[in-house]
């Protein structure tokens, strides 16, 4: 294997594929990137063997073949380099690194020894544009969190309706569903692991589209030379919808980043390990933020509403999700639908209807 490129071309390859690797003393081998020269360029590729990544570089191929290596060594290797042409060959087993003056060689494993990363070549697919979609993973997997117990609602929910993709993700204490508009594709329901949203969340950022691909099993997503391939989780998501509340007393439109620092500023005097604000509304009047510890002290903000309607509520919230589901929204103005005290209250954008965010409250 002899392989030249620029450094900028191999900087972004190994930056696709190497955060998949991980130290994994029971087979070393997932440590390790393989690397595989082409007529097309360099293939790199990375797996845990839940989720395989690969990617081509582009250059000269001057010789093919193949090898396995520590990839964040190579990464660290190349970042240090200020020569833009590097050249990698394979010699006894070895990977030798050349960067003008700079010399270093990195010990390999044989590449026969990596795993076989699946391949799809049939299924459903669809397009969505990279900035929806990465902007509504990105909050949606604030409201997952892995539970080996419960490996259903461990991932996220991607369902197809009427030509919409409706992605879903609850920990049980909160649940976000986002709406994306989708181009292709047909009903259905699967879920991905957290960790696949994440490295897609991670891959896609600052490209145009996602291609994907789903069969009975996996799921594959394009983006550019990049490839990120996974298996499904199995079983069946709870039906959310149960939980969403059908109607509310209290409506309340409020500026959003008014409402943050309130929380903020509560958020420094709450009880540790309960995490609890107060949030008390009246009929008409304002909004009241607060929180009490009685070896700190207590504070409270008063908000005016943009908008009010209802009865009035006394909530208490954890305030990391409460923030969590307000630095969700977009726009400036955030809706806060609440019903009593021991009921889930709504967070969602003004005048836009592809997002929700639902809060349990602490029961007192």
């Amino acid at each position: 294997m002899k392989f030249l490129c620029t450094q900028d071309n191999l900087l972004v390859g190994l930056g696709a594929v190497v955060h998949i690797a991980s130290r994994n003393t029971a087979l070393p081998i997932l440590n390790n990137i393989l690397l595989k020269t082409t007529k097309a360029g360099l293939e790199l590729a990375a797996t845990n063997l839940e989720v395989g990544i690969t990617t081509t570089v582009r250059g000269k191929t001057e010789k093919e073949g193949a090898i396995t290596i520590q990839g964040k060594l190579l990464l660290d290797w190349v970042n240090l380099t200020p020569v833009e042409k590097i050249e990698l060959e394979v010699l006894d087993g070895n990977l030798l690194i050349t960067a003008g003056k700079r010399h270093a060689t990195i010990r390999g494993i044989p590449s026969d020894e990596f795993p076989v990363i699946p391949e799809i070549s049939s299924g459903i697919k669809f397009v969505s544009r990279s900035d929806e979609l990465i902007s509504a993973l990105t909050c949606i997997s604030l409201s997952v969190k892995t539970d080996e117990g419960r490996p259903e609602i461990s991932g996220v929910l991607w369902q197809i309706k009427n030509n919409q993709l409706f992605l879903v993700g609850t920990d049980s204490y909160r649940l976000t569903e986002a709406r994306v508009t989708i181009e292709g594709g047909q009903d259905i329901q699967i879920i991905t692991p957290l960790k696949t949203v994440q490295e897609l969340i991670r891959v896609a950022s600052g490209s145009q589209d996602v291609q994907v691909l789903v069969n009975d099993n996996q799921i594959l997503f394009t983006i550019d030379d990049t490839k990120i391939i996974s298996r499904l989780v199995s079983g069946q998501y709870p039906d959310y919808q149960q939980i969403v509340p059908s109607q509310f007393i209290n409506k309340l439109i409020i500026e959003k980043d008014e409402l943050v620092q309130a929380v903020r500023a509560a958020s420094l005097f709450v009880r540790a390990g309960i995490n609890d604000i107060k949030l008390n509304y009246s009929p008409g009047g304002v909004v009241i933020i607060s929180s009490a510890n009685t070896q700190i002290g207590e504070n409270f903000t008063e908000i005016v509403p943009v908008k009010s309607e209802g009865e009035g509520v006394e909530i208490v919230f954890n305030y990391r999700y409460f923030l969590d589901g307000l630095q969700s929204i977009v726009t400036s103005r955030v809706v806060l639908e609440l019903n009593n005290s021991n009921s889930p209250a709504m967070i969602k954008p003004l005048e836009r209807a592809d997002f929700y965010y639902i809060i349990m409250p602490i029961r007192q």
